[in-house]
This record gives C-alpha cells, structure tokens and sequence, in this order.
C-alpha cells in the first residue's frame, strides 16, 4: 500500500511540475522582448498606395509610431518617437518631449509572433489590435 501511495505522489508532482513550467501560449508574461521587437501594422488601415499606420518596437527601446494623414495624399509624416520599456504584461512609452505628447501605458492582452493586442492608456486609448507580416 506505501508503494502506490508513493507512486502516486511522484506522479502527481511530475505531472504538476511540467504543467506549471508551460509557457503561456500568448507570452503575456514573458519578458523576452524578442517577440515585440518589430513592426506592428493596424489592422484598419491601409493606404491606396500601400502605406499602412504602424507601430516599431526596436533596441534600443527606441519607439515609432508612423502615421498617415487621409490629407497628405496617403504619404507618412515625421513619426510620434520615443523610448519603450516592459515589466511584465506593462510597456510604458515615454514619447520626445519636443513631441508634447503624454506617455502611454499599454497592458498586454496578446503576443504571439504574428498579433499584438493591447489596451493603452495615454495618447491613443482604448482597446488595439495589430499585426506583424
């Protein structure tokens, strides 16, 4: 009876063992800053020409937002830029402060290579989804 009860537990603490070592799927919590390191396209909008608003994430923590104006004839204007850093889900943008734009929290909801969602606080609120290609 002290041989099942033991093979029980080892049983039990190898099965909670790795499934508590298993990365999320979404990679929220994960600081490995690799997977946000690129551009992040918005999904709703794109450009007859092709231009597309974006967000760059790039070493070192430097930040772009590029943007273009429906009366600019589609073409981008001088990007919001700053720096970035992440804690966690938490990336907080401190822009130029020759821009006067006020720093944005954004609150990671997804990561993966390929989506980017979040709710910002700050300059661009709400609720964003964007993509990487």
């Amino acid at each position: 009876m002290k041989k099942i009860i033991y093979l029980f537990s080892i049983t039990f603490f190898i099965l909670q063992s790795c499934s508590s070592s298993n990365e999320s799927s979404n990679n929220t919590s994960n600081d490995d800053n690799t997977l946000l390191m690129r551009k992040w396209y918005v999904n709703n909008s794109q450009c007859s020409n092709g231009n597309r608003n974006y967000h760059e994430f790039t070493t070192p923590n430097i930040y772009r937002h590029y943007v273009y104006p429906s009366n600019n004839n589609c073409n981008y204007i001088l990007p919001e830029y700053g720096t970035w850093t992440r804690n966690g889900i938490t990336i907080i943008i401190k822009y130029d402060q020759s821009l006067g734009i006020a720093d944005t929290k954004l609150t990671i909801d997804q990561l993966t290579a390929t989506t980017f969602s979040f709710v910002a606080n700050g300059s661009f609120g709400g609720y964003h989804v964007l993509s990487s290609y």
